[in-house]
């Protein structure tokens, strides 16, 4: 049986809203074949989203619920959906879903209307690129669009129930990570510390694990791999080692992600100091993240205490660079907190904020929360780290 994991009320509230944005777009239906923009329209779930050849669709019409085209395999859980208006099956094993598509589209009379796609920023087709041309052959009077503002639009602010959802992903890394505090200890590898993170966030309830690299570094090391997060090794992780992790899950879709930093037994003085700044920048930067702001407010104000720390030489390269980004249904969404994104904040919206440092001599410094703006400002929905770098064991 199909369970919905939002009421009918949310997809109505997600439907209105992308109907009115397709209206003021002049887009007659919206073509889905990303699963998570899949997912928010259809509330249908699924494993198969990882299977390059099952690909699934959504139809958004102007009018009326939903259409979705999923493989044949999907079709008995799918058929009890109480949300969507119809569903069809795709056949085939060549093109798949070409055809399906083109005469779904047909169907719905948009096939010489305005198609609008995921082909901007922060999407990546869910089915290959000639496949999506074979489509647009096949509708030959059609014209097909980017509709970035229109998803994004409805993505960015999250409404509460999907605040729920992320908040639970939340707490689940908070548990997993107390976990990791207690039970880490010199001779275990990067592996065997991102191995426990994945179970205990599993453990906890997790739909699927999140983005997990961990690192670390002894005093005195300068890898070239260690100046940003990295995926985990064999290495083993020795008596007074620097450890960095970023971590995360997925519940019911949205992904909770933050990084957090600690030594097995004592850390040096240097790194102290520069987790204390980090710290610092971390909570400068998260208190311009007001509604109504731009998000670029966020990276000047750090830039501008880089500047005036032992950092300084870092400064300049924070204009190509950002230190946050959107979260929900995927890791990363819009707004990228840089120079070159001037979005404006709205309630609702999800930031993993995540200002960094690195110098050969001290190595690499990042702490990141995860904030919900909201009306009054500000709130951090992560367990905040601790203003010293934590020392365990």
């Amino acid at each position: 049986m199909s369970t919905l994991e939002f009421e009918i009320s949310e997809y109505e509230r997600r439907l209105e809203k992308a109907q009115r944005l397709m209206g003021e777009r002049k887009i007659d239906a919206l073509l889905i074949a990303t699963y998570s923009n899949f997912r928010y329209f259809t509330g249908h779930t699924t494993h198969r989203w990882m299977q390059v050849s099952a690909p699934t669709f959504a139809i958004v019409p102007k009018k009326g619920r939903p259409i979705a085209l999923v493989p044949g395999i999907e079709a008995g859980r799918i058929s009890t959906n109480p949300w969507l208006a119809e569903f069809r099956t795709i056949k085939g094993y060549v093109n798949i879903g070409v055809p399906e598509v083109a005469g779904a589209l047909r169907d719905l009379k948009v096939d010489r209307g305005t198609i609008g796609c995921e082909s901007g920023p922060g999407f990546r087709l869910g089915i290959p690129v000639g496949d999506f041309i074979a489509i647009q052959k096949a509708l030959p009077h059609a014209t097909f669009v980017d509709a970035k503002d229109v998803f994004w639009g409805l993505r960015v602010p999250k409404s509460k129930p999907e605040l729920d959802y992320l908040e639970r992903a939340v707490k689940m890394t908070d548990q997993a990570l107390q976990d990791l505090y207690r039970t880490a200890k010199p001779g275990m590898t990067e592996k065997q510390l991102f191995q426990r993170m994945v179970g205990s966030v599993m453990a906890a309830g997790a739909e699927w694990p999140g983005s997990i690299p961990v690192g670390s570094r002894s005093p005195g090391e300068a890898l070239p791999a260690d100046s940003h997060l990295r995926l985990q090794t064999d290495r083993k992780i020795k008596e007074g080692d620097l450890v960095w992790l970023d971590a995360g899950c997925i519940s019911n879709g949205y992904w909770s992600d933050f990084m957090r930093m600690f030594t097995l037994g004592k850390a040096q003085a240097k790194w102290k100091s520069a987790y204390r700044f980090i710290y610092e920048a971390t909570h400068a930067c998260i208190e311009e993240a007001k509604p109504g702001a731009p998000v670029s407010n966020s990276i000047a104000r750090f830039q501008k205490m880089v500047r005036a720390s032992p950092f300084a030489e870092l400064a300049d390269g924070l204009k190509v660079k950002r230190i946050a980004h959107g979260v929900g249904l995927d890791l990363i969404e819009p707004p990228s907190l840089s120079f070159d994104d001037q979005t404006i904040l709205e309630p609702g919206t999800v930031l993993t904020i995540e200002p960094s440092i690195y110098t050969p001599d001290v190595g690499f410094f990042m702490i990141e929360e995860d904030v919900v703006v909201t009306e009054s400002g500000p709130k951090i929905i992560s367990d905040p780290a601790p203003p010293e770098l934590r020392e365990v064991g």
